[in-house]
């Protein structure tokens, strides 16, 4: 838990090597990734690129108890008047298929809850945000991409932090990334009621 909250690279890798390097990719490759992964031991610390939305949705599987949802990128298209413009149709964002246990996913999102109020991303909670979250901070070699992933029971939401021709930031994931996260979470979580 320690590792994961605090992003200490080397237990993490070992616990990869232990579980199975080829394990790891194909699990990876069931929630969706569809990167030219490899069985190497820094696939642990995210070593291979990923697209934002493959990210996300990898990571909606765990708030949908192991169902990898449908992504869709827009939901719907609203007049000044909030009548549907364009009817989208088509599968909700809830279907899906399953791709881990539901005791797999709780165990990974007990994981990233730590992350959020114990480890790289507690700086959330001093933003404003105080509902119940999961997620996870990450930080490229020479800080060139920058991101936060994480989930509520209702929102999955990835928000990268970088320069386009891949220049390096002075920024961390937890700095650049997460206020971002958060300040889009706080503006769309449900009213209190």
């Amino acid at each position: 838990r320690t590792a994961v909250e605090h992003s200490y690279n080397l237990p993490t890798i070992r616990l990869a090597l232990a579980t199975g390097l080829p394990r790891i990719v194909d699990t990876a490759r069931s929630l969706g990734l569809r990167a030219n992964l490899r069985p190497v031991p820094s696939i642990a610390i995210g070593s291979f690129e990923v697209a934002p939305v493959e990210l996300v949705t990898a990571y909606a599987a765990f708030a949908n108890r192991g169902t990898l949802p449908t992504a869709r990128m827009i939901d719907g298209v609203l007049g000044p008047d909030g009548s549907p413009l364009v009817p989208l149709g088509g599968p909700s964002a809830s279907a899906g298929k399953a791709v881990l246990s539901p005791q797999t996913a709780f165990l990974v999102t007990t994981l990233l809850q730590g992350v959020v109020d114990y480890g790289t991303a507690r700086s959330m909670r001093s933003l404003g945000l105080r509902d119940p979250v999961a997620g996870k901070t990450g930080t490229s070699n020479n800080r060139r991409d920058n991101w936060f992933v994480g989930y509520a029971p209702e929102r999955a939401t990835v928000v990268w932090v970088g320069f386009d021709d891949d220049s390096p930031t002075p920024f961390s994931g937890s700095k650049a990334a997460l206020p971002v996260w958060t300040r889009f979470m706080v503006a769309v979580r449900p009213a209190e009621g």
